[in-house]
């Protein structure tokens, strides 16, 4: 049992840690058999004895290979995923993994090396310009060998490195659950980072560090209880699933600055910089990142916690309306105590950031490294930001409802929900997801660049050939061309390229057959001939009645949104890729339109300039003309 383990877990407490409580500390009750937690809890003292210890299989590379990886991993991942403090891992860590013999006591170090060093193998794999792979040429070292060689080893230490964890069990399962995530196995990455969790809360990372304990080692504490939140916050929105941090437990470190953050004097003096306060270190970063997700936490906690009634009624609606406004006023309160240094909208006035790189070209090289961190940290706090905006108001724009009259007030919310949302969508699709090809975190920035796509996808739909439709196409198209750039090199990429198009034809099919349906019904005359169909016209519309259901004629027009219409806000993710992939073998849009009840009785004015899809969508879909060629 970690020292710390029985502090602060509430009232709650093993079945020795009772006994002891009860009879006191000085009865030392067990103490001659056990320190665990649990009878039958022998802690396998084998794991801090001295007897020599080696690793498996791996074949240790060359000495100049491993600290070229190191400094890899923080160069390239540890500016956006703080678990150490880079010092002490040159000083401590890596010294241990040196020393020509290792003991059992040995192998949290050594693992822990060999993770980081396959994250900065990872990050600079498809880098042709990193400075590294002569080195690797001149030793005759295949990459991805390695590569799989340092995670195989790890994986077979991992139970070890669990019987009797230290801060490294944290560490390592952390990494292991990044590798996993974006270049492997999702699936393995939910187990693997739910391992950090239970590490974590058996060293009770989760409070306080003991005043005996080291600052920095405090320190990196921390680092890894707040990422240990973050991640497990991340990993909850995009599978979906229970979080795996207890809500009791969840509270978050402030850090403080160490040396290791400290934004260089120079660089502050420099055009671009000198602007945005007194900010000195980058913990402010840190800081912030982590309070956001915490409102993120915060948001997933409410709504997990509504039980709507069946069937639904306008209070569930009223009530989801409210939690959204609450989060919404955190989100402002966070964005209020945003420092200029890391407000990206800032650094895109102008152009400041093009400016910026043009006055750094002749500063030395980690002058040039320091300032690219700080930009694309800024960067991410705005994806961030954004995907929390969509996060929040998604609840009330998916929500499944039968066909029902809302209150103004719920109108009102859901117009201002569906604004929220594709204005973040449309902030995300112009990220500049160019600046982090040569950084581990790009593999996030496409898992969001992925999100936002699908939002611009509905939108055509529920809006046909208006402004905001035509705005949501060529967001599409931005991220679907910043991951074809990529595809060759990022698997996310290539099935955010894949999965965007085909959503994205959908759409337009969508689009076209809603937009000719509401003309059928608004602009019909029964005494005017009707031109002839085309062949391939009949193949798009023999679906869809000529006549609309009288629902629609008598509709209220100050109803904004109908569910059947949007239908696809109630699904999650999976279920509405299966059903646009559906709708891809068997013609089901039409289908679907046919089956409309109701439709928006208000659509925006038609701009007679927007009924064809602009030419910069030409390569992708097509304009609307020519779809019917």
């Amino acid at each position: 049992m970690a020292p710390t383990e029985s502090q602060h877990f509430g009232v709650n407490m093993s079945s020795l840690e009772f006994a002891r409580s009860v009879f006191g500390e000085e009865e030392d009750i067990g103490r001659s058999l056990t320190r665990g937690s649990i009878p039958g809890d022998m802690e396998s003292v084998t794991l801090d004895s001295s007897t020599p210890w080696r690793l498996k299989d791996l074949e240790l590379p060359p000495e100049p290979i491993m600290p070229l990886l190191i400094e890899a991993y923080f160069s390239r991942f540890h500016w956006y995923i703080l678990l150490f403090h880079e010092p002490s891992f040159w000083n401590k860590t890596y010294k241990v993994y040196c020393q020509p013999t290792w003991r059992r006591r040995d192998l949290s170090d050594v693992v822990t090396v060999l993770i980081v060093a396959a994250l900065g193998l990872q990050s600079v794999l498809q880098d042709s310009t990193w400075h590294g792979h002569n080195t690797f040429r001149i030793h005759h070292i295949n990459h991805r060998q390695l590569l799989l060689d340092l995670v195989s080893e790890v994986r077979f230490h991992l139970i070890d490195l669990l019987a009797n964890p230290r801060i490294e069990a944290v560490q390592v399962c952390t990494l292991l659950s990044c590798f996993y995530m974006f270049h492997s196995s999702p699936g393995l990455a939910w187990s693997t980072s739910g391992m950090a969790v239970r590490a974590a809360y058996a060293l009770a990372l989760h409070t306080k560090a003991p005043a005996s304990q080291d600052r920095i080692a405090a320190q990196i504490r921390y680092r890894c209880w707040n990422h240990i939140t973050v991640g497990d916050s991340f990993v909850t929105m995009i599978y979906g699933r229970p979080a795996s941090v207890d809500a009791a437990f969840a509270d978050l470190h402030e850090l403080e600055h160490t040396d290791d953050l400290t934004i260089p004097p120079v660089l502050l003096d420099l055009t671009g910089f000198s602007e945005c306060g007194d900010i000195t270190s980058k913990v402010t970063f840190h800081q912030m990142k982590f309070r956001l997700y915490y409102i993120i936490r915060q948001a997933l906690n409410r709504f997990r916690l509504l039980r709507p009634s069946q069937p639904n009624t306008n209070d569930d609606l009223v009530a989801i309306s409210q939690e959204i406004k609450d989060v919404e006023a955190s989100l402002a309160q966070w964005c209020q105590e945003l420092p200029s240094l890391y407000n990206f909208e800032d650094w895109s006035l102008a152009d400041r950031w093009a400016q910026l790189e043009y006055s750094l070209q002749n500063r030395p090289a980690d002058i040039q490294e320091h300032a690219e961190v700080i930009l694309l940290q800024a960067a991410m706090i705005q994806l961030l930001y954004d995907g929390a905006v969509i996060l929040t108001h998604r609840p009330l724009l998916k929500y499944q409802v039968k066909p029902m009259r809302f209150s103004g007030s719920v109108i009102d919310s859901m117009q201002k929900s569906l604004d929220a949302v594709i204005g973040a969508a449309l902030r995300i699709s112009s990220f500049p997801v160019h600046k982090f090809e040569k950084h581990f975190v790009v593999s996030i920035v496409f898992h969001y660049l992925f999100m936002a796509g699908v939002i611009l996808c509905i939108i055509p739909t529920s809006q046909p050939l208006t402004n905001t439709a035509q705005e949501a196409k060529a967001g599409v198209v931005r991220i679907i061309h910043a991951s074809r750039a990529m595809a060759q090199h990022n698997r996310i990429s290539r099935q955010t390229d894949k999965l965007l198009t085909e959503l994205l034809k959908i759409a337009v099919q969508r689009e076209t057959l809603a937009a000719l349906d509401n003309t059928s019904v608004t602009g019909y005359h029964g005494d005017e001939a009707e031109p002839p169909l085309l062949d391939s016209e009949m193949s798009t519309t023999k679906d869809v009645p000529l006549e609309g259901p009288k629902e629609l004629l008598q509709a209220n027009t100050t109803t904004i949104y109908q569910p059947d219409l949007h239908r696809e806000f109630s699904m999650d993710l999976p279920e509405l890729l299966q059903s646009y992939h559906h709708t891809l073998d068997t013609g089901a849009a039409r289908n679907e339109l046919s089956d409309q009840s109701l439709l928006p009785s208000a659509l925006l004015p038609l701009d007679p300039h927007s009924v064809f899809v602009s030419e910069q969508l030409d390569d992708i879909f097509g304009s609307l003309q020519s779809f019917y060629s």
